[in-house]
């Protein structure tokens, strides 16, 4: 679940900056088969890559993590905390 939003972020700030895949590719020194297997969440980079990506769209490390977490993901952990 965390790889699909965070691709969804990279997809959505790219599409903001109006970067082709090829040129955040460019930029971040990634393939673009890389780029495009992230924003599908089919693969999530180190946070080295993360930042790497950020700074390519000119964005702050941290934006890319402002996501939503899934509904059921949450009540899993919160249930994972009340255990003993």
């Amino acid at each position: 679940m965390l790889k699909k939003s965070l691709g969804k972020q990279i997809y959505r700030y790219r599409k903001q900056r109006k970067l082709s895949q090829e040129k955040l590719a460019e930029l971040s020194d990634y393939s673009v088969d890389f780029i495009s297997l992230v924003e599908r969440g089919h693969y999530s980079p180190s946070v080295e890559g993360c930042a790497r990506i950020a700074q390519a769209l000119q964005i702050k490390l941290k934006t890319l993590f402002d996501i939503e977490i899934d509904p059921e993901l949450s009540k899993k952990l919160s249930k994972t905390k009340k255990k003993p």
